[in-house]
């Protein structure tokens, strides 16, 4: 079986036969998943932007990112979702000439 896994590793695809996540293709994304996130204050520290363009880049409504900095009892906090979104965001716009 381990000889299986590994051989599938090795094989290269070049959009011919997809080839099989398996286990341990999940547990890389799932470490991957987790390692790549980002608190919605540290990424307004690296740029300038407000709730509505947070609220485009993870698929929300501006009254949901707004709770997200509320000083209340009704205060909530992304999802690892929204915060991978905002990791993915970050880096894809470090990789992006600003103009």
């Amino acid at each position: 079986m381990e000889s299986q896994i590994m051989q599938r590793r090795s094989c290269k695809n070049s959009f011919g036969k997809p080839r099989h996540i398996g286990v341990i293709g999940w547990e890389a994304l799932s470490s991957g998943f987790e390692r790549m996130q980002m608190e919605p204050e540290e990424f307004l520290a690296h740029w300038d932007c407000g709730y509505k363009e947070l609220a485009k880049i993870c698929g929300i409504s501006k009254s949901a990112v707004k709770r997200w900095f509320m000083r209340t009892k009704n205060r909530r906090r992304p999802t690892e979702a929204q915060k991978t979104r905002l990791a993915v965001a970050h880096q894809i716009l470090l990789r992006q000439p600003l103009i």
